[in-house]
């Protein structure tokens, strides 16, 4: 099973982001199965959190008496258990810190999403984006109700104006402290809930890659820009590792100033994949080209769309060159845009261009204007 993960501070002091990787083999009654368990966690607050989960967690979950006869129960009793082992420990430590977790566990049949937080796991299946996960935050309508059931209440900087991350393992304040931080409110239950939320996925011959990763990259880009990104670099490069990285280095030139952590792990290395398809070039300035293009009124922001115009600028280009080429005098610049021929190639009907762009158009024009000079001379 192949993965690579890369991870940045971004323009933080401090990096509170951690992840965990596991790959291991177990004992079914249709003979020995790999499993791959893949995990990010996000912290806040400080890393105590994060980093405490990122040691123990998998190994908690491993041990849970119905793993992994029952993953999603074992995954659901793990995170609640653990949440009020790490509350204990960071009473301990006399820390408030928190983090989010995505955990995914890939077998060869399915695959098991369990989400606390709003870090987020995407599927590429057949090239498509699938979300795997759905952010807790202060941006979803039904946490944001269960936040004021529960006696919060809720701003533009998230819950009591303090957090928008609205699950999280830890964050003792937003739990057992929460009289002491709010003495004025009559909380009903806790503000922040560790509760996951698990999505369970039978596995497809289309499934491609998996993209785990905390908000700092999310907040920069949506789940197919992602996807598309990653899908480029396999293509070009077969590694997830730098696929990763890719995606890191895009999500921090758009403005991304949080820490960030990615994993992308391959589910099926289709033949696709394993073939060298996009040679050379820079994925991350292509991408980026592309998505100008879109804010600015292109109406397709795929590959086809910015290669059309790619093709268009070098096939008129090309054209004016022959021009050059045909004439003893040599024009001094080329065509403006509003020249018949550039705005007959955009706005022709597809017989005029297919007319236009037949390969002896030229050759035929080179013929005509030579018998229309040789007969001047007679």
């Amino acid at each position: 099973m192949e993965f690579g993960v890369h991870s940045v501070a971004g323009k933080r002091k401090q990096m509170e982001d951690r992840y965990s990787t596991k790959v291991i083999e177990i004992e079914t009654k249709d003979g020995k199965e790999t499993l791959g368990l893949f995990a990010v966690y996000d912290g806040h607050g400080g890393d105590f959190a994060a980093d405490y989960c990122s040691k123990h967690f998998t190994e908690t979950l491993l041990q849970h008496s119905l793993f992994p006869t029952d993953i999603s129960t074992a995954l659901k009793e793990t995170c609640e258990s653990f949440d009020a082992r790490l509350l204990e420990e960071s009473l301990k430590m006399k820390t408030y810190s928190g983090c989010t977790l995505n955990f995914i566990l890939v077998g060869s049949q399915c695959l098991y999403c369990c989400n606390v937080g709003d870090s987020r796991a995407v599927l590429c299946r057949g090239g498509v984006a699938i979300a795997l996960s759905k952010d807790h935050n202060i941006s979803n309508a039904a946490e944001v109700s269960r936040v004021k059931q529960a006696g919060g209440f809720i701003t533009h900087r998230g819950i009591n104006d303090y957090m928008s991350v609205t699950r999280a393992l830890g964050d003792l304040d937003l739990k057992g402290h929460k009289q002491k931080m709010f003495p004025h409110l009559d909380f009903k239950s806790d503000l922040v809930i560790a509760t996951p939320d698990i999505f369970v996925i039978d596995l497809e011959p289309d499934d491609e890659f998996l993209i785990i990763a905390s908000d700092g990259l999310w907040c920069r880009m949506n789940d197919s820009e992602a996807v598309k990104i990653t899908l480029k670099t396999l293509r070009q490069y077969g590694s997830p590792k730098i696929a990763a990285k890719t995606l890191i280095k895009t999500a921090l030139s758009m403005g991304s100033t949080d820490n960030i952590t990615v994993v992308v792990v391959v589910v099926h290395r289709q033949e696709l994949m394993k073939d060298v398809t996009v040679h050379g070039g820079n994925i991350f300035g292509s991408f980026q080209r592309s998505r100008k293009m879109t804010e600015y009124g292109n109406d397709s922001s795929d590959d086809s769309g910015h290669g059309s115009r790619l093709i268009l600028n070098a096939f008129q280009s090309a054209e004016w060159k022959e021009i050059s080429l045909l004439k003893k005098n040599s024009l001094s610049s080329p065509p403006d845009a509003s020249c018949t021929s550039n705005k007959d190639i955009s706005t022709a009907s597809s017989e005029e261009s297919k007319h236009k762009k037949e390969p002896n158009a030229w050759s035929r024009f080179v013929n005509t204007y030579k018998k229309k000079w040789s007969k001047r001379k007679e």
